[in-house]
């Protein structure tokens, strides 16, 4: 049985930690439920400081950049654009901005859930603060899931840079949205309105994502902060449309679907032979063109 948090039934625990240890199977419970998959093993837990999060983040950027480097070549063209100062390291700037405003986030290589300090702290507060933390648990744990039914899918972008590539946008926007959705259909729990299966899941989603913004003090180029709403916000409403279409077996189909295109994530009614992908280029050469 799901458990009412606003009337108490975690504001016992002052201890973040204690908190988390000991509930941390309770949220697992539940995000199975809403998420339609069992988990295989238990995730790791750990909390680390806001400076342990961007050296984490700084560490997996590390390694000589190569001329074709993914992140090279988006800064390039950024700055050919006139949306990225010329001289900004790219690399750097997503590291300090996911360090700076990250809850959470779950590493795959040490299949971990990581909290920050600050988010840990409110995970016993009563009302919307404690909601909110229990919801990023939430969001982390389905990564967990994800990593444990689709290991290709989340390990895909793990075993080489981050790539610009349609394919690599659509894979991001789907695992962001996919746990973005489950996330907020245990707050809308919580509160006692469920919005999956009901006519509101859609617009309920796309409202959201509307009003949806990044408000950080990183200094970090506009862009940047803008386009890494784009996965939670966009893969969230693609969710939202493939679940209204065929629950989470629509869901898990675009999951196994290697060749998904980011059109395809925000259109699923739409046939995918509609769509032509057009990836940016890889060569230098073009690059300076």
């Amino acid at each position: 049985d799901l458990v009412d948090i606003v009337g108490g039934g975690y504001a016992e625990f002052t201890c973040a930690t204690c908190f988390l240890v000991h509930h941390r199977s309770q949220l697992a419970r539940e995000t199975a439920a809403i998420r339609g998959l069992a988990f295989v093993r238990e995730a790791s837990r750990r909390v680390e400081t806001q400076a342990e999060v961007l050296a984490h983040q700084r560490a997996e950027r590390e390694g000589p950049s190569k001329p074709g480097d993914a992140e090279v070549l988006e800064s390039r063209v950024a700055t050919a654009l006139g949306i990225v100062p010329d001289g900004v390291d790219l690399g750097d700037a997503i590291a300090r901005l996911v360090g700076a405003e990250a809850q959470g986030y779950y590493d795959p290589d040490e299949a971990v859930l990581v909290l920050t300090e600050s988010e840990a702290a409110a995970l016993p507060a009563p009302g919307p603060a404690g909601i909110e933390a229990r919801a990023t648990v939430v969001h982390e744990l389905t990564h967990a899931l994800q990593h444990q039914h689709f290991p290709g899918r989340v390990l895909a972008g793990r075993v080489q840079p981050p790539d610009l590539s349609d394919a690599a946008r659509a894979r991001l926007a789907l695992l962001e949205g996919d746990a973005t959705v489950v996330a907020m259909e245990w707050a809308a729990r919580r509160r006692g309105h469920p919005i999956l299966g009901t006519s509101e899941l859609v617009p309920r989603v796309e409202r959201w994502a509307e009003g949806a913004q990044v408000l950080t003090e990183a200094d970090v180029p506009t862009y940047l902060a803008a386009s890494a709403e784009v996965p939670y916000e966009l893969g969230a409403v693609g969710v939202a449309r493939m679940y209204a279409m065929g629950a989470w077996a629509r869901v898990n189909e675009a999951l196994g679907d290697a060749s998904l295109r980011t059109a395809s994530v925000l259109h699923p009614e739409r046939a995918a032979v509609a769509f032509v992908a057009v990836d940016p280029p890889r060569d230098e050469a073009l690059v300076r063109e």
